[in-house]
């Protein structure tokens, strides 16, 4: 025998079903709308964030230029805007990369704020551009370098100075087309920097470009002007005088405010031998008048002898045949400049730093 089935149960029975359904279809609403207004919510706040992001950049961005734009002592501009960076971003470090006008193969780090040691301005440094390095990737390819974590990129070469950069963002400097250094803005926390903040950062690279361009400008138009006066001087002083000595240590005297050195000499080639004739800025216990440097196996003066031209060493450490003399302090820049009388090469001028 069957149950019979009355209309009332078959009533409850669609009734029960068709709210199970519609609970069912509630509650998916209802969750898609929490799920929708999360969303929103977040997205607003992403957007907040971003207006108050890009607020503050173009606070920023005023406060770099009203800074920045008087400034036409190239060494004070760089500190400024080195400083402004790091203190207005919370950065770890912030190192500006000058391309060397006379070798452009190279980079000079001309002020690095930050790093182990706060608020330290860096001596200057080379590297040459080609070799492995961030900023020197940068300066090879003209584009900016975002490195969440440096330490995962093979690129990145660590440094005691500056061991706690995790997150990095090069940019390159640029007045109009021209590549004239790098900006390296670095973090001691990894992501620091977003895709986003590039268009922005390197806006800033391109109006503290424009300013340092500016002010190397005004500085070797500055330099220029100087030297001319200082030419003109020394022309008159010359000429009030025919004493050998005396013509000499003026030299030496006026060359000082041009070409700023520590230690200037002058030097005459007498048979296998370089004799000293003037000096300016030697310890007394160094006895210069008695320094003779040999020329057999010399090649600085070998050279400017030969090529008629100056000779420039940036580093002496890295001159393989550079001689020390004992009795001098030592020496890191130098400059050789020689002393032609018609044809021939009769002496040297030489500047040390």
């Amino acid at each position: 025998s069957s149950w019979p089935v009355s209309p009332s149960l078959i009533y409850n029975g669609i009734l029960l079903i068709l709210s199970v359904g519609i609970s069912v279809v509630v509650f998916y609403i209802r969750r898609q709308s929490v799920a929708r207004y999360e969303l929103l919510r977040w997205e607003d706040s992403k957007r907040r964030s971003q207006l108050q992001r890009r607020a503050r950049q173009m606070e920023i961005s005023m406060s770099l230029g009203q800074h920045i734009t008087s400034i036409l002592d190239l060494d004070a501009l760089l500190q400024t805007v080195a400083e402004l960076m790091k203190a207005q971003y919370s950065l770890y470090y912030v190192g500006i990369y000058l391309l060397d006008p006379q070798n452009d193969r190279f980079l000079v780090r001309r002020v690095g704020v930050g790093g182990n040691v706060n608020g330290h301005k860096r001596s200057q440094m080379r590297i040459q551009v080609g070799r492995e390095g961030l900023v020197v990737w940068v300066a090879g390819n003209g584009r900016s370098l975002l490195v969440k974590d440096v330490l995962q990129d093979s690129r990145y070469i660590p440094h005691d100075l500056i061991s706690q950069t995790r997150s990095e963002l090069d940019l390159p400097l640029r007045a109009g087309r021209r590549l004239i250094g790098v900006l390296s803005l670095q973090s001691d926390k990894i992501g620091s920097f977003i895709p986003e903040d590039i268009p922005f950062l390197q806006s800033l690279a391109d109006q503290a470009a424009i300013a340092i361009d500016n002010a190397s400008l005004y500085q070797v138009e500055r330099t220029a002007r100087r030297l001319a006066e200082t030419m003109h001087k020394m022309g008159r002083a010359l000429t009030g005088t025919l004493e050998w000595n005396v013509v000499l240590e003026l030299i030496l005297t006026q060359l000082a405010s041009p070409v700023s050195y520590e230690r200037g000499s002058v030097f005459f080639k007498s048979g296998v031998h370089l004799e000293f004739v003037a000096a300016r800025g030697f310890p007394e216990a160094a006895q210069p008048e008695k320094i003779r440097i040999s020329l057999e196996n010399e090649s600085i003066f070998r050279e400017i002898y030969e090529t008629q031209r100056p000779l420039f060493i940036p580093d002496v450490m890295q001159w393989p045949d550079w001689q020390q003399i004992e009795t001098l302090p030592l020496a890191r820049a130098w400059l050789g400049v020689p002393l032609i009388h018609g044809p021939v090469v009769v002496g040297m001028l030489s500047l040390t730093r």
